[in-house]
């Protein structure tokens, strides 16, 4: 890494970063080609708001993660607000591809910054293929579907850096939070691109296009109304896209003629949500379909009677697609099928076709089951054979998919889907554990596993039977799944959980502040953060996360409460007062606030408020001695000495024998003249506590003004034996000894 390079980067730092940075707001970086070598833009990142991750082709310093593939990241699309790469395009054969893969992981509204040699020496890294000038990242903008910022042409030599910063725009239709958080049954469908590698795909209702962007064949798409907020074509051969419906489609196309004469590898089904449709579409697809053809159809498991309604009355929808189910398997017993519970509403896939087609009378069997009502969840799950994934991929997907299996890596991707955490949990309820059954646990969970599930009962499991040692092992052993944009947030959080409880309040920070990261951007997210802070007695993070919190969600009291503790405990007196004033108009009448409230009026001399404000608390809540402690202060300052007394009085009735109180209320008793009950008060005071020096000063002082000199001379020596420098009583004591 040259210097001009480093020197480029700070000025992109400083311009699109620091600003983000200097607002308070968290953010992510990923580096791709981050290898420290001769240096990394790493330690130009090195700021608590920043979570940054480099990935490079093999494991070296500075590297988080290996990319297999050098045009995959191994990260969900939309993962990072920036990203970054320097000196890596030049050596990169198609850089094309590789920058689509950087705007896909790249957040909505994000910024890439590429810095690319114009000039120089070759320089192998294996390879050394390209230069680049201004005009390339423009062209880089367009293949990549970002929109070009600005360009620099260095004028450094040798290298003579081109810099490029480009901009994800946020897509029609979307909002600042693009919804790229995969369902469950779009991770199937992605572990099944990569397990059969298709020739072709072909999709019945796109939608949004979340499913489209998982294809890397031949692909057509059908659907009328669709409106894409996904880059789509990604790495595609091919696309086609028809804005019609599916009968239109079948009625006009043909759709082995589009594929050039190759079956359908792959399908998915998931246009209308009435089960007649879904059989129309099925059929009509039936003949472009090989043996070894792959069909999936979603929203097979609805959960509820309003789910499965044929009529939407939801937002979350399945239709009666449900009912395709026993059709098929009626109509088409020849075919394999396999139903996965998968979220939010199931997959059912098929396979095994044959080149001879039955007929199939499509009225009769609509006519039959339109009237048919949905039974509950659990039935059809029972009737349907339903599995989870990875009771599929471990026991049956081999046999079901047969020569579909493309993926020569297959055996090892099923094993990585079905990790045997049945297994795992048994063995981690025992009473005693050995060592090889730890390690049998950890290796276990030491690979990716796909489903979300799988982790959530795993580390769900070992949180709540005490197994937090345990946690934290399986935790650093498995950091990439705390990338994952469905589980890493909830991981983190639970990590966070795990690491205060062992009282690793450092380790619980820093969990905290990858989930809020990584996803767990909320109000109560961000509050627990300032409260570890505080553990930490870090003020300055403490108050910077309690503000970030109540930015998010302004309403909850107790947010207001905590900041207006942490403000008052800074000396901010004034936005101390306006927070607790805040708490209190959201929450009511709090005793805690008041008085909270009252303290911060002393702090600011207001007398005559702190002693409203202490009056409500004691109203509210009559039985807390240091209330009704406090207010006698207050009294006593304001001259109310019949107030201070009862308030004084009050607070020892409650809370038995406290020494201050006692000396306040022998002030109170001193002030009022009644120097026998001001004298009893001392006492009493200094038989609780006898190492406060003023405490016998101010009994010496009560002995001298009743002639006990005697007395007045043994509680003044007392004093200065606790503090040689009390001039005060040393005074008094000269004057009031013999000549």
């Amino acid at each position: 890494m040259h210097a001009s390079s480093m020197m480029a980067m700070q000025k992109f730092f400083d311009r699109y970063v620091s600003p983000i940075l200097q607002s308070g707001a968290h953010i992510s970086v990923l580096d791709v080609g981050g290898m420290d070598v001769n240096g990394s833009y790493r330690a130009m990142f090195s700021h608590p708001c920043v979570r940054y991750v480099a990935t490079d082709m093999a494991f070296g310093p500075g590297v988080d993660h290996v990319q297999v593939d050098p045009y995959t990241l191994p990260f969900p699309g939309g993962s990072f607000d920036i990203v970054i790469s320097g000196q890596t395009f030049e050596h990169c054969p198609r850089f094309w591809d590789l920058a689509v893969e950087m705007g896909r992981v790249l957040k909505q509204e994000g910024v890439m910054a590429l810095i690319c040699p114009s000039s120089g020496p070759i320089h192998r890294y294996p390879v050394d293929c390209y230069r680049f000038l201004p005009d390339s990242m423009a062209a880089v903008a367009e293949h990549a579907g970002l929109a070009l910022l600005e360009t620099e042409h260095g004028e450094t030599p040798p290298w003579n850096d081109v810099v490029g910063i480009m901009k994800k725009p946020v897509l029609p239709g979307n909002g600042s939070r693009a919804a790229i958080e995969p369902s469950d049954y779009i991770r199937l469908l992605e572990f099944l691109h990569h397990l059969l590698v298709p020739r072709t795909y072909f999709e019945i209702g796109t939608n949004m296009g979340a499913s489209l962007t998982l294809a890397r064949c031949a692909s057509i798409a059908v659907d009328p109304v669709a409106s894409s907020q996904f880059d789509v074509l990604g790495r595609k051969s091919s696309l086609k896209y028809f804005a019609k419906t599916s009968d239109d489609f079948f009625a006009t196309v043909d759709l082995g003629g589009e594929f050039s004469g190759l079956p359908v590898d792959l399908a998915f089904i998931d246009g209308f949500h009435s089960f007649d449709q879904v059989l129309r579409d099925f059929i009509h697809l039936e003949p472009y379909c090989a043996p070894e053809t792959v069909i999936c159809i979603h929203d097979v498991l609805p959960r509820t009677d309003s789910e499965a309604d044929r009529d939407r009355r939801t937002s979350s929808w399945a239709g009666d697609v449900w009912k395709v189910v026993d059709i098929l398997r009626q109509y088409r017993p020849h075919l394999r099928y396999a139903c996965l519970d998968v979220a939010p509403t199931g997959i059912f896939l098929v396979t095994g076709f044959s080149s001879q087609v039955k007929t199939f009378d499509l009225e009769s069997s609509i006519e039959q089951h339109m009237s048919r009502k949905f039974s509950s969840f659990e039935e059809l799950k029972m009737n349907f054979q339903a599995l989870s994934p990875e009771e599929f991929f471990a026991n049956e997907a081999k046999e079901f998919f047969g020569k579909a299996l493309r993926n020569e890596n297959n055996t090892m991707l099923l094993q990585q889907a079905s990790l045997d955490f049945h297994r795992a949990l048994e063995s981690s309820q025992q009473e005693k554990w050995s060592v090889d059954e730890r390690n049998r646990l950890i290796s276990q969970v030491n690979c990716y596993p796909l489903f979300p599930s799988t982790w959530r009962s795993l580390m769900k499991h070992l949180r709540e039977n005490d197994r937090l040692s345990v946690y934290l092992t399986v935790a650093n052993k498995n950091e990439p799944v705390f990338d994952d944009p469905v589980v890493g947030s909830e991981l983190l959080l639970l990590l966070a959980n795990v690491c205060q409880e062992l009282g690793d309040v450092t380790s619980a920070i820093q969990a905290m502040e990858k989930a809020i990261l990584s996803g767990a951007d909320q109000a109560e997210h961000h509050m627990r953060l300032s409260r570890l802070y505080v553990r930490r007695k870090d003020q300055e993070k403490a108050v910077a996360s309690a503000r970030t919190a109540i930015s998010l969600k302004d309403d909850v009291p107790g947010h207001h409460q905590h900041l207006g503790t942490l403000l008052f405990q800074a000396g901010d007196l004034d936005g101390a007062a306006r927070s607790l004033e805040r708490a209190l108009e959201l929450g009511g009448d709090a005793p805690d606030r008041h008085m909270l409230l009252s303290r911060i009026h002393t702090r600011k001399n207001d007398l005559e408020k702190a002693v409203a404000s202490a009056r409500t608390a004691v109203s509210l809540k009559d039985d807390v001695p240091g209330h009704h402690q406090h207010l006698g202060t207050l009294l006593l300052r304001t001259g109310d000495l019949e107030g201070a007394a009862r308030s004084l009085e009050r607070a020892l009735e409650l809370g038995g024998d406290a020494p201050d109180c006692h000396m306040k209320l022998s002030h109170v008793h001193a002030r009022k003249n009644d120097l026998e009950k001001a004298v009893a008060s001392a006492r009493t005071a200094i038989s609780l506590k006898d190492d406060v020096p003023g405490h016998h000063r101010h009994l010496g002082n009560l002995f001298v003004r009743m002639g006990d000199l005697a007395g007045a001379r043994e509680s003044l020596e007392r004093a200065l034996e606790l503090d040689p420098a009390d001039e005060r009583s040393r005074a008094v004591l000269r004057q009031i000894s013999p000549r």
